[in-house]
């Protein structure tokens, strides 16, 4: 998979300078910068191709978005509108071939954003669109462009809402070039399950958005199920794009359409909004297809015991183990005094508690896993729905004649787990 954003996180204008935001999607990470249809017609040769030779030069591919306006609705009974609307995207066609430019996705079906005041003829409008979009898909064919369907919210769009409309019409179309788009945001008001809207699409998924449930960036929120998400995308084998498409800033055109009457940021510069795209993208490639933890071996099991001269006696003397390690800790409720034992590659690390009747003496208590960077680990693993039990990283500099620090983090059944990195 590939990563974009939209251009329109940094704006308030539709209108924008995408040279600027073609280098800043370079630097951020991102492989993709989507940019919007509208406009782009009217750009001459030459600054299509200053366009094309900048993305070119920075590696970054460009995908297009686009809410047709109510004179482009190509699910009009006027057929003045949609000769209008077959005529935009005809020049808007020929502009994107310059660009290189293979994906198109948006409400293209209708027009954005609705108007309710004068009702709704859902199934007329339906096969009107059907009819049209055939037209507009051989068109689009002709310049090699793919145009996604975008599945958006009941307040925005009324003709198609779930995935499962979204695949009946791209179904009805039956066009190579036609596909399924999905985004988080609209997803979150209308799907019961990600999971299921997701495999609901399928091989027809062309294009993905993701968002939180408040247009935030990905992994600002607590609410959209990232993990969940990453892993339906992979059961269906989703290699396409994944495109951001937050909009945190109130004001100007893009606020007044988006509908943001506030900052969804305290602090709304733009080095604080490049800061946060650099993470989020970085999330979104950790939690969506992140390479597991590499685990380099087992460092330790802990065990509880009620009496360490005794434990220690018996590790030694009856099962051939050998001292390699004292130490005690303090704590609130008094010293937890621990030895390490080791035979062969065997390393057991006998923990002995103030009152051991509380702990369970005799039980497991951890399994300490050798990992060669906690640093990366730690800033990793938060990504995938992993939380570490707080307070507990440490480092102690003469562990087993070398340095050691630690993290503990729970296992799906709460089992304690460490993570254990030593250095020189």
């Amino acid at each position: 998979m590939k990563y974009g954003i939209y251009y329109a996180y940094w704006e308030k204008q539709w209108g924008a300078d995408y040279l600027k935001y073609i280098e800043k999607a370079a630097r951020l990470g991102f492989d993709i910068l989507e940019i919007s249809c509208a406009g782009l017609r009217d750009m001459t040769d030459a600054q299509l191709e200053m366009l094309r030779n900048c993305k070119d030069d920075k590696g970054i591919r460009l995908t297009g978005g686009y809410g047709p306006k109510a004179c482009e609705n190509l699910a009009s009974a006027d057929s003045s509108v949609v000769n209008n609307a077959l005529e935009f995207w005809k020049q808007t066609f020929s502009a994107l071939k310059k660009l290189d430019v293979v994906s198109v996705g948006g409400g293209l079906y209708s027009y954005w954003p609705a108007d309710y005041s004068t009702g709704v003829d859902k199934r007329g409008d339906f096969e009107r669109s059907v009819r049209n979009m055939r037209t507009l898909a051989a068109m689009a064919q002709d310049y090699g462009i793919t145009l996604c369907m975008e599945s958006l919210n009941r307040h925005e769009g009324y003709l198609i809402n779930t995935a499962r409309e979204c695949v009946e019409y791209v179904k009805a179309v039956d066009a190579p070039n036609v596909k399924v788009m999905l985004d988080t945001y609209h997803m979150n008001m209308e799907e019961d399950s990600f999971r299921e809207a997701i495999l609901t699409a399928g091989s027809l998924l062309g294009h993905f958005h993701a968002g939180e449930n408040n247009r935030r960036l990905p992994g600002q929120g607590n609410i959209i199920p990232w993990r969940e998400i990453g892993s339906a995308l992979r059961e269906i084998d989703y290699k396409d794009d994944i495109v951001m498409e937050p909009f945190v800033i109130h004001g100007g055109q893009v606020g007044q359409d988006i509908r943001i009457w506030r900052d969804l940021l305290e602090d709304a510069s733009e080095e604080r909004l490049d800061r946060d795209a650099a993470e989020s993208v970085q999330f979104l490639r950790d939690t969506f297809e992140g390479e597991p933890t590499p685990i380099e071996g087992l460092e330790h099991i802990g065990l509880f015991v009620s009496d360490l001269a005794r434990s220690v006696r018996f590790y030694t003397e009856v099962l051939g183990f050998k001292v390699i390690w004292n130490n005690v800790n303090p704590s609130p409720e008094g010293d937890i005094a621990v030895t390490f034992v080791q035979n062969a590659d065997c390393i057991l690390e006998l923990i002995r508690f103030p009152n051991p009747e509380k702990r369970g003496a005799g039980c497991f208590d951890h399994v300490a896993l050798r990992v060669d960077d906690l640093d990366s680990v730690m800033k990793k693993l938060p990504h995938q729905g992993v939380k570490f039990e707080e307070g507990s990283y440490t480092e102690a500099p003469q562990v087993f004649e070398k340095g050691s620090r630690w993290v503990f983090l729970c296992g799906p059944d709460n089992e304690r787990i460490e993570l254990n990195e030593r250095f020189m």
